[in-house]
C-alpha cells in the first residue's frame, strides 16, 4: 500500500487570482465605467443643449411678439407672423422631441423665421419629409442643431406660417 501513495503528487495550494488575471479584471471594469461615463457625458451635453435651444427660442419669441417682428420668408414670400402665431411655434417646438443633434444642413432653401433681435431659426424637411431639420442662430452667436422626427414642416407652414392666417410682411 505504501508504493500508491508515492505515484501520488500532493495537492500544491494555487493563488486565487493571478496577477494577470487581476490586471484583466481591472482593465475591463475600467473600460465598462469609461463607457457608461461617456453615454452619461453626451447625454447631460444633449439635455444642456436642448434647454440652452428653448430658452433662447423663448427670448426670441417674447420679443418678437412684444415688437410684432417675426418674419418668415418661405420660397421667397415673406410673411409678417402674428404674435399668436409665434408663442404657437414656440410651444409646437417645446412640447415635442427635437431628437438628436445634427451634423449638418440639408443644401435645400430652408423656411427662415427672423424673430428681429438677430436670432433665426431655420427649418428644412429631411429627406422623406417625415422630420425636420432646425438650425437656430441666436444673436450672441449661439447655433443649436438638431433633427427631428417628431416634427413636420408641412405641419408647421399649415397650421402658423400660411398667409391665410398672417398678413404680408410689407
Amino acid at each position: 500500500m505504501a508504493d500508491i501513495y508515492d505515484h501520488v503528487t500532493p495537492f500544491e495550494k494555487r493563488r486565487r487570482f493571478s496577477k494577470e488575471k487581476l490586471i484583466l479584471y481591472i482593465v475591463i471594469v475600467l473600460v465598462i465605467l469609461f463607457i457608461v461615463g461617456f453615454i452619461l457625458v453626451r447625454l447631460a451635453g444633449y439635455q444642456s443643449r436642448v434647454r440652452e435651444f428653448r430658452s433662447l427660442l423663448s427670448n426670441s419669441t417674447v420679443y418678437a411678439f412684444d415688437n410684432d417682428c417675426l418674419r418668415a420668408d418661405i420660397d421667397g414670400q415673406s410673411i409678417r407672423v402674428s404674435g399668436e402665431h409665434a408663442y404657437d411655434i414656440y410651444q409646437f417646438m417645446s412640447v415635442r422631441s427635437l431628437g438628436r443633434n445634427a451634423l449638418f444642413t440639408p443644401r435645400s432653401e430652408p423656411v427662415t423665421l427672423d424673430y428681429g433681435d438677430g436670432s433665426i431659426l431655420r427649418l428644412w424637411p429631411d429627406h422623406d419629409a417625415s422630420g425636420i431639420y432646425l438650425r437656430y442662430d441666436g444673436a450672441d452667436g449661439s447655433r443649436c442643431l438638431f433633427h427631428s422626427k417628431d416634427m413636420r414642416l408641412n405641419d408647421i407652414i399649415g397650421r402658423y406660417l400660411s398667409l391665410s392666417k398672417n398678413a404680408a410682411w410689407e
